[in-house]
């Protein structure tokens, strides 16, 4: 029985090894034969991914729920805008130090933050979101109020250079996730999800690991943001907003929550119905939300844990 559950493991363990190099090598050879618009959106949806990655991280995984997670992307954003048109530091160099601040700020909220439960958290990490949204409109000269701050420097006018180091630094973070999340890391965040007072009682630091999550999640979202900055070159402070923080949550929840490879899924279905839609905003609204309704009602668990299920009957069968 060992020598044939382990047998099992290392099959299903090289099946996934497959199917990720086949997603791989698709994305790699897709500007090959892709137009330049879906290259464009492709490198957006990438963005948005490391960010939904980070929510899913902190939700998924830890069981805490933000509902101000743009608070860490507008920031990580704000900071390479800043120090790029102000103090003339480039690109690699702002994108280095943006996630060290949305981390900190990471820490200063997890302090009042973690000590709420639930729908509290969530309403306690969306007024943190306003209040910053707030400031950078009565910070004129700083951030230039709703009008944002422009000009900001692309990493490389090569619209492929652009989307090879956007491909690069996604698969980076995506590899640096999964590895957190099958570590025993992972296994007590998963633990403390389920049941925190019994994970207590074994001895688990509830407090820092819950802690140690959230300022995980913060970091990868200032690089999200920091590398929207880089790629859309301009910042607004609508970047701190409800609609940004739902948009991590509704691309992680149609990918499937808790798989860390779920939200890229989710990432790029709604950044393309967007972007296609984006002429009729009405529409592309109304699309955007039927989207989210029929993934809760059919698939609840999200596209990546229902294809696993699928998956798995059709070994049986």
């Amino acid at each position: 029985m060992p020598l044939l559950r382990q047998f099992s493991t290392t099959y299903i363990r090289s099946k996934s090894i497959i199917v990720a190099s086949i997603i791989v090598a698709v994305l790699s050879l897709m500007p090959c034969f892709a137009h330049l618009f879906i290259i464009r959106v492709s490198i957006r949806a990438l963005i948005y991914a490391i960010f939904a990655m980070s929510w899913d991280l902190l939700y998924g995984y830890a069981g805490l729920i933000s509902f101000g997670h743009a608070l860490f992307f507008g920031l990580g954003a704000y900071t390479c805008a800043i120090l790029n048109t102000l103090f003339d530091l480039p690109p690699w160099g702002c994108i280095l130090i943006a996630p060290c601040i949305s981390t900190l700020a990471g820490l200063i909220i997890s302090i009042p933050c973690l000590r709420l439960k639930e729908a509290y958290l969530a309403l306690g990490t969306l007024a943190f979101a306003e209040i910053v949204r707030y400031l950078a409109i009565h910070f004129r000269e700083l951030t230039g109020a709703e009008e944002g701050i422009r000009g900001i420097q692309v990493f490389s006018e090569n619209i492929l250079f652009n989307y090879y180091l956007y491909l690069i630094i996604t698969l980076v973070c995506t590899t640096m996730l999964l590895l957190v999340v099958k570590s025993s890391f992972g296994l007590k965040l998963i633990a403390i999800r389920e049941d925190e007072e019994l994970s207590k009682a074994c001895g688990i630091n509830t407090s820092k690991y819950k802690i140690s999550a959230f300022l995980l999640s913060s970091f990868i979202a200032g690089m999200s943001g920091g590398l929207y900055a880089h790629f859309t070159g301009i910042v607004e402070a609508s970047i701190f907003s409800s609609t940004v923080s739902f948009m991590a949550v509704s691309m992680t929840i149609i990918g499937g929550l808790g798989t860390i490879i779920g939200p890229i899924v989710g990432s790029y279905l709604i950044t393309f119905i967007s972007e296609i839609l984006r002429a009729t905003l009405d529409i592309r609204l109304l699309v955007y939300s039927l989207t989210l309704v029929l993934v809760l009602l059919f698939i609840p668990e999200g596209i990546i844990a229902r294809v696993r299920r699928l998956y798995r009957v059709g070994r049986e069968k």
